[in-house]
């Protein structure tokens, strides 16, 4: 059994600064959508965050789409990926709000959420793959936006 945290320090928001920082990393995004019946769908997305605002591009036939559609919300949650090392920080930022899908060209999005998630060597065979004409832009415009990190020394 491993022995508990030597301290652990506990810092309950963070800065505005701080969460668009956390923002403009490469991260995978929790994007969660409520529904009636059952708990809530929650489904991995990547994003970009620009201008006060979540973008998301997806397609128009999943379960998530027509729930957004239907309740015209959802909240999306980022966190750190690194768990298990002697001296870590977590984090996690949440957002929620209205959510509404645009029509028009998603090219540009596409092109530069494709760089920041595949931006290695292979990242011109992914800017050379076609773009699916049927996919939105799911815009989030969060009405509550925090942050939160703990720092573990073990």
């Amino acid at each position: 059994m491993r022995n508990p945290p030597a301290s652990v320090g506990r810092v309950p928001t963070m800065t505005p600064d701080q969460v668009e920082q956390r923002l403009q990393g490469a991260h995978v995004a929790i994007l969660s959508v409520s529904r009636s019946d059952r708990g809530p769908v929650a489904v991995p997305v990547w994003f970009e965050f620009a201008d006060g605002r979540f973008r998301i591009v997806t397609s128009p036939d999943t379960l998530h789409v027509r729930l957004v559609r239907r309740t015209e919300r959802a909240t999306i949650t980022v966190h750190s990926e690194r768990y298990g090392d002697d001296d870590m920080l977590e984090w996690y930022v949440m957002a929620e709000g209205p959510a509404v899908f645009t029509e028009g060209d998603i090219e540009p999005l596409v092109g530069r959420t494709r760089r920041r998630y595949h931006g290695g060597p292979r990242i011109d065979e992914w800017l050379d793959r076609p773009i699916d004409a049927t996919e939105r832009v799911l815009v989030i415009e969060p009405q509550s936006l925090s942050g939160h990190e703990s720092a573990v020394q073990l």
